[in-house]
């Protein structure tokens, strides 16, 4: 949910969001949640992270490519993302279990809307 909101950061009330709020964007939720595993697999194998396991579940942390990578990571879009990042981060830090459910309610509501095709034309 995380990465999705950090590109749909208005639909919080957040910032101004980096992709547009199209109807079909709940398809988008779901295609990010493999697109992320599959990306954890590469990261890993190009030691640009590293697992972390712990008592309470486990960590990605930078791996020791990481600072080189990051460095080229220089563009407006990044620098628009990683701020997102940061209000999305103490959004959910604020407001805990009260910021997922409300993501959560929307992205069920949208899923809904697809499903049915509510608000499509000609649906």
């Amino acid at each position: 949910m995380l990465d999705y909101f950090v590109v749909h950061t208005a639909d919080l009330g957040g910032p101004d969001s980096l992709h547009p709020a199209l109807p079909e964007r709940v398809g988008e939720y779901r295609v990010r949640r493999t697109l992320i595993q599959e990306a954890l697999r590469i990261l890993l194998r190009v030691s640009l992270i590293e697992v972390v396991e712990a008592a309470d579940g486990i960590s990605f942390v930078s791996g020791d490519d990481a600072p080189a990578f990051v460095k080229l990571l220089n563009s407006d879009y990044n620098r628009d993302l990683s701020d997102r990042a940061i209000w999305l981060a103490r959004h959910v830090h604020e407001d805990g279990a009260a910021a997922f459910a409300s993501m959560r309610q929307l992205i069920d509501r949208w899923s809904l809307e697809f499903q049915t095709g509510v608000g499509q034309p000609n649906g």
